[in-house]
């Protein structure tokens, strides 16, 4: 039995193979290669009619070879006798069974897979210490991933206990924002602080609070309020973190932020950390308001807000892109089979397409080696950049400076993943063409409007010109445009 690494859907490739297994056992698919045979035989014998020469049927004899060393002969003068084939899935470690795969396809497709999976793997040893940045082991940036989603997690499941969250909403602004008037605690104590808990407890038995037991409201001092909500709140992530752990996700958090911080990193205080800072910002423009500040509470509010589009809009999108193509591209190569037989059997043109032929299943089996490399480098700037944090990671100013630098890297990731079908296929061809595409990714489009500060002086009016709902002039402001 002959094993397939598949990089792609393990599933759509087993589908694929079931296929061609059906398709090269029909009879009608020994008719079709009948007639390619005859086809290249005419297609010989016309060249060498017209070049004056006898034809050369050596050509015809070498498809054969090709063809025979592809799938075989078939037995019974039916059916083809193939051999079983594993299909392996690298990111699910999960086995699927084709039987009677032709031979020659899967002996191909075996050996490239498992020299380029090999080869991944002395890349992943050889370049990395931890398990939690490679590969091989937890997919293409998984740290970083694992970081930002953790992240935007906590937030929202946060949210969802409105008991315990406005709780801490209520204690944040009425005690611990009172602690920073009274300069009991500066903010910058507050922010980088990398326990939570300490940073925001104010003790005060004068200074009290309302917060949510058992969903009845009740006022209480500073002091009882956070010996009360802080073993909640320990005991709410605990849960959360064991619900995670638990789960299929073989990255845990705890090694995501060992690997990019370099230290032992609690994830409680993470995810705390993650969850409260939000939290503190929404009891700061409560606070505000409340001391009759409308300006300074809009001008925090609309930050916020902006803040919010930009980490909702985190989809990685170039992430499950690429999978998708990898998975396309594995599929098609198998798909194709059929038709490359009888390519092979019309001559020497068809023998030629069928080296481009293993040439593109070589293409698609390199990504996952470049893949690696470019991990590599991701994972080390992004170390690079989390030791340079003026706090550490589990404290507000750690998340507050981490998010952009997760954000950032994550999109060159994506980019240098992009351009990694185009890197392979230039160092298998060496084209210059593709080089040129790769220097053209390198280059930024055009994303800024420069006339909206540096208007046209003059521009030539439309025959009709339809009027904008909203319309805003230096001299006169803005107008909707209606009478």
């Amino acid at each position: 039995m002959e094993t397939i690494y598949s990089i792609g859907d393990a599933h759509f490739l087993y589908t694929v193979l079931n296929g061609l297994v059906m398709m090269v056992s029909n009879p009608d698919f020994i008719l079709t290669i009948k007639i390619g045979f005859i086809i290249g035989t005419f297609y010989l014998a016309l060249q060498g009619l017209m070049a004056g020469k006898f034809p050369a049927f050596q050509h015809l004899l070498l498809s054969l070879l090709i063809y025979t060393a592809l799938f075989g002969l078939p037995t019974g003068g039916s059916r083809y006798k193939g051999i079983d084939v594993d299909i392996y899935d690298v990111y699910t470690d999960t086995n699927r069974k084709v039987d009677n795969v032709p031979f020659g396809i899967a002996l191909t497709a075996s050996m490239l897979s498992t020299l380029t999976w090999k080869m991944t793997e002395i890349f992943e040893q050889a370049f990395h210490t931890t398990d939690a940045v490679k590969l091989t082991r937890n997919g293409y940036l998984s740290s970083l991933i694992r970081l930002m989603e953790a992240r935007r997690k906590a937030m929202n499941q946060f949210q969802n206990n409105p008991a315990l969250a406005q709780s801490w909403r209520n204690y944040i602004k009425e005690c611990t924002l009172i602690g920073i008037d009274l300069n009991y605690k500066t903010t910058h104590e507050v922010f980088s602080n990398a326990d939570v808990m300490t940073a925001l407890e104010f003790q005060s038995d004068v200074f009290g609070t309302l917060i949510y037991r058992n969903g009845q409201p009740t006022s209480v001092t500073c002091n009882e309020a956070f010996a009360w909500l802080k073993p909640r709140l320990n005991a709410w992530f605990d849960q959360q973190i064991q619900q995670d752990n638990s789960s299929a996700r073989s990255l845990t958090l705890g090694s995501a932020l060992q690997a990019l911080s370099q230290g032992a990193e609690s994830s409680r205080n993470f995810m705390m950390a993650s969850a409260l800072l939000p939290i503190y910002h929404d009891a700061t423009i409560e606070k505000l308001q409340d001391m009759q500040q409308p300006q300074a509470a809009i001008m925090t509010q609309q930050a916020l807000l902006q803040r919010n589009t930009q980490w909702a809009g985190e989809q990685h999108l170039f992430l499950s892109s690429m999978r998708a193509m990898m998975a396309y591209i594995e599929g098609f190569v198998f798909a194709v089979t059929p038709l490359m037989g009888l390519l092979v059997c019309v001559g020497l043109f068809g023998v030629r397409l069928a080296f481009k032929y293993l040439m593109l299943l070589l293409w698609i089996q390199l990504w996952m080696p470049v893949l690696s490399i470019n991990n590599l480098y991701i994972t080390l700037v992004s170390q690079g950049a989390m030791a340079a944090l003026s706090a550490p990671i589990t404290s507000f100013t750690g998340i507050i400076e981490s998010g952009p630098i997760l954000e950032y890297w994550l999109g060159v990731g994506g980019l240098m993943a992009a351009s990694t079908p185009a890197l392979v296929l230039m160092l298998l061809y060496g084209s210059a063409i593709t080089a040129t595409h790769l220097a053209g990714r390198m280059q930024s489009g055009d994303f800024v409007n420069e006339k909206i500060s540096s208007p046209d002086i003059m521009m030539p009016g439309a025959a009709v010109n339809q009027q904008a709902r909203l319309e805003y002039r230096t001299s006169t402001g803005g107008d909707t445009g209606t009478d």
